[in-house]
């Protein structure tokens, strides 16, 4: 008998900061509110995080961070960003990821207000999901943290060469759907981080290029930004701070699927004094940023 491929919801969380774990709950509930399909269609829910508790009694597959593994990937902590995509290749072989199974990673900010079948139906053999094409890099300016990588060949662990080429574009990984047979992607990324490091570019989204350049050797990649909802700025972050804490006041005691109707009829819009508010921190910021004053 065939074995029907698997479907994985997953999410990685480090830290203390316990916007980014109730986020995490929300995104989970709201992307189920939004699937279509029974119950058992479902994607199974995988969450890595450094505080599980967060999601003690919830129909979760939890992994634990640990603090040696969080020293390791982010390299002696000079890194955190790289523990995303060490995660995920954790939770990959975790899982014993066969070649059709399917693995979603989605960023704790983000919510839906559509269907969210079309995620794990657009992840195939030859096509990879990621958020979308931020930059070509051989578009950057001379002054851009970039800079130091164009026209250098990087040698790298396992005896190949990289360099940057025409086609080298960074994607945003706020989204990140892949195969069981795309899962290696992650160590070809992890070589051209340290290389990328050694050879002194410290740019923070080296995590995004370095998976954006491994995925597109071997698949095309889609963008999925048109999909979703998110408050990643600073001023809808402040507000999805408040709107997520009120949620969980009131319902996060509630049964899992009672939660799930819920968060279809939550709203992260803004009122009007909210937005005023956020433009006038955002000028102070940029007065005191020219007149070289402190932060408040």
């Amino acid at each position: 008998m065939t074995r029907t491929a698997k479907k994985y919801l997953a999410f990685v969380i480090y830290g203390n900061d316990k916007t980014y774990y109730q986020g995490a709950r929300f995104c989970i509930l709201s992307f189920l509110a939004n699937w279509q399909g029974n119950e058992s269609s479902r994607p199974e829910v995988v969450v890595l995080a450094e505080e599980t508790e967060h999601f003690s009694g919830l129909p979760i597959h939890l992994f634990p961070i640990n603090a040696e593994q969080k020293r390791e990937w982010s390299l002696n902590n000079t890194y955190h960003f790289r523990i995303k995509n060490r995660g995920l290749k954790y939770i990959g072989e975790q899982l014993e990821l066969e070649q059709e199974d399917k693995l979603l990673f989605l960023d704790t900010d983000t919510y839906f207000e559509q269907s969210t079948n079309i995620y794990f139906d657009s992840i195939l053999a030859e096509q990879s999901l990621m958020f979308f094409p931020e930059v070509a890099i051989n578009s950057l300016p001379e002054t851009n943290e970039y800079a130091v990588i164009l026209n250098k060949i990087f040698d790298l662990e396992d005896g190949s060469t990289y360099s940057v080429n025409d086609k080298s574009t960074m994607w945003a990984s706020a989204v990140i759907g892949i195969t069981g047979a795309q899962l290696k992607a992650f160590d070809y990324a992890d070589q051209l981080i340290k290389a990328l490091r050694n050879g002194g570019c410290k740019a923070h989204t080296l995590e995004q290029f370095a998976l954006s350049e491994a995925l597109s050797r071997e698949v095309t990649l889609v963008p999925s930004k048109e999909w979703l909802k998110h408050y990643s700025t600073s001023g809808r972050k402040d507000w999805g701070r408040k709107v997520l804490e009120s949620f969980f006041v009131s319902h996060g005691n509630k049964p899992f699927e009672e939660q799930i109707k819920l968060a279809k009829d939550v709203s992260f819009t803004r009122p009007l004094f909210e937005v005023i508010r956020g433009h006038i921190y955002k000028k102070k910021k940029k007065l005191r940023k020219l007149f070289g004053l402190k932060e408040e």
